[in-house]
């Protein structure tokens, strides 16, 4: 009734305006593609964090697996979203460790070491245990990529001689230098835009466990000095840089949106199948497309719509993705489909192998857009009986 008056009113103001010339036809047909635009607010990230967030929290406050040494950052200022995993692996004075070359050293003023010389056995230090990340219930088919590992040694002067050999997983990795994280202490938030610099760990962050230990010692041929080994101490860091940027691992690779992503309704008002869709009428294809914020989220992916209510025929439709926008197209033969049954949308992606998915920091929709293909015919005179 509303959409009849509607078109009635418009009929109207046509005809006033062409009064002088206008031949009062049987009927108006309306055609074209008019499109409406309105901004929007909705968090998408929470819905596809929310899952990864627990995990981290959960395996980071675990303390029976060793993990009050570990803590979680939250990176504020970066375009993705982004955490650190951080581990205070050693902080440990080394005092009395160098005593017996004391006297030569204070002697002379410096020594030579004609060997390795041991100080702190990997075997001595309680390991930092990662318990594994299971990201199966939410990115089945997906693992971690772009994350980047470190580690950092700083302390007194006698760092400047000291090697570390890190034990991790069985694995060692033989690194030396001087630098400091900056991210421990009472540190939860860290408002860089990217990792602070440290010695570089080659290793791949899957989400399985990893146990961490180091092994100190200072190499063959290095120069003690009297002011080294006054108050000597040491503090070893170990960091993931960790945004959220998650791969597929073959091709064929779903990915699932929250199933309250779209509510559990007809997109069209409809309670029934057998009820009139409202706009079924006039409108001949459809097309929805939802504006996300920030960098593009997915790449090498098509988008899935899918209805499938229980007892009724499915509808079935699929979208490259390209650009900055979630956009589904309903044409004609999919709108006739829609016609007969109720239109529950579920969405996914398709991705095929290396396609990524990329989470914002501050991932939102912010404009929705419909688009339509109208095709309307309003009888203006009865026909006569």
């Amino acid at each position: 009734m509303k959409k009849s008056a509607g078109f009635f009113t418009l009929s109207l103001l046509i005809f006033n305006f062409f009064a002088c010339d206008l031949v009062i036809p049987d009927a108006v047909q309306i055609k074209g593609t008019p499109e409406i635009r309105f901004g929007a607010d909705f968090d998408i990230g929470t819905l596809l964090t929310e899952t990864i967030d627990s995990l981290l929290n959960e395996y980071t406050n675990d303390n029976e697996n060793n993990n009050e040494k570990l803590k979680l950052i939250n990176c504020t200022n970066t375009e993705l979203k982004t955490f650190i995993i951080y581990s205070e692996v050693l902080n440990q004075s080394l005092a009395g460790l160098l005593d017996s070359l004391a006297p030569i050293i204070n002697h002379f003023g410096e020594y030579e070491t004609p060997s390795d010389i041991p100080l702190i056995d990997d075997g001595q230090v309680e390991p930092v245990n990662i318990p594994s990340v299971d990201l199966s219930s939410f990115f089945y088919g997906f693992s971690l990529t772009g994350y980047q590992v470190n580690m950092y040694m700083s302390g007194s002067e006698i760092v400047d001689i000291l090697t570390v050999d890190m034990n991790i997983n069985g694995s060692v990795i033989t690194r030396e230098g001087i630098y400091t994280s900056g991210l421990g202490g009472s540190l939860y938030t860290y408002d860089g835009t990217s990792f602070p610099e440290g010695l570089p760990l080659d290793i791949i962050f899957d989400g399985s466990a990893m146990s961490i230990s180091p092994k100190v010692y200072i190499k063959e041929g290095s120069i003690i000095t009297a002011s080294m080994i006054k108050n000597p101490k040491v503090l070893i860091e170990f960091a993931i840089w960790l945004p959220l940027i998650l791969k597929a691992n073959e091709d064929e690779t779903i990915f699932d949106f929250p199933e309250d992503f779209f509510p559990d309704t007809d997109l069209f008002g409809r309670d029934n199948a057998d009820d009139v869709n409202p706009i079924g009428e006039y409108v001949e294809s459809l097309r929805l497309e939802i504006v996300l914020s920030g960098r593009r989220p997915f790449s090498n992916a098509i988008l899935i719509v899918r209805s499938a209510p229980e007892g009724l025929p499915e509808v079935y439709i699929e979208t490259p993705f390209s650009g900055n926008a979630l956009i589904f197209e309903i044409n004609e033969s999919k709108m006739e489909e829609i016609n007969n049954t109720l239109f529950i949308p579920q969405i996914s992606m398709r991705f095929y192998k290396d396609g990524t998915i990329s989470i914002p920091r501050n991932f939102r929709a912010t404009e929705f857009a419909f688009k339509a293909k109208v095709n309307y015919k309003m009888e203006l005179q009865e026909e006569p009986k």
